[in-house]
C-alpha cells in the first residue's frame, strides 16, 4: 500500500490510532534500517565481511532493499575521490598581523 494522506487516514481509522502515529510506525521501519547500515564499517569492511553481515532488509509493500559489495566500493572510492579534491582545492589564508586583519 503506497503512504498518502487518505490512505494514512484510512490505517489510522481501522486501527484507532493517529495519522501522526501510522507515519511513525510507517518511518520507523527506514529509521531502523538507517541505524542500522550506519553501524557497518562500510569504508573498511572486506568481502567476505560484507557477505556475512545482513545487508539486505524485505519491506512488505516495497520488495527487498539491499546493496552489493561493489556498489559500496565504487562509492568508497568516489568519496575519498571527492575528499582528495577538496583537500587539494583547500587554500590557506594567512593573517599579517601587522596588516590589522587584512588577508595576504
Amino acid at each position: 500500500m503506497v503512504v498518502t494522506r487518505p490512505n494514512i487516514e484510512k490505517i489510522a481509522k481501522e486501527y484507532q490510532v493517529s495519522p501522526k502515529e501510522v507515519l511513525y510506525i510507517y518511518n520507523s521501519v527506514f529509521e531502523f534500517i538507517r541505524k542500522h547500515i550506519s553501524k557497518l564499517p562500510l569504508e573498511t569492511i572486506t568481502e567476505e565481511e560484507y557477505n556475512n553481515t545482513r545487508t539486505s532488509f524485505t519491506i512488505p509493500g516495497l520488495g527487498r532493499l539491499y546493496t552489493k559489495y561493489d556498489r559500496i566500493q565504487y562509492l568508497n572510492e568516489k568519496f575519498k575521490k571527492k575528499e582528495n579534491d577538496n583537500k587539494e582545492n583547500q587554500t590557506d589564508v594567512h593573517f599579517d598581523s601587522n596588516d590589522n586583519g587584512n588577508v595576504c
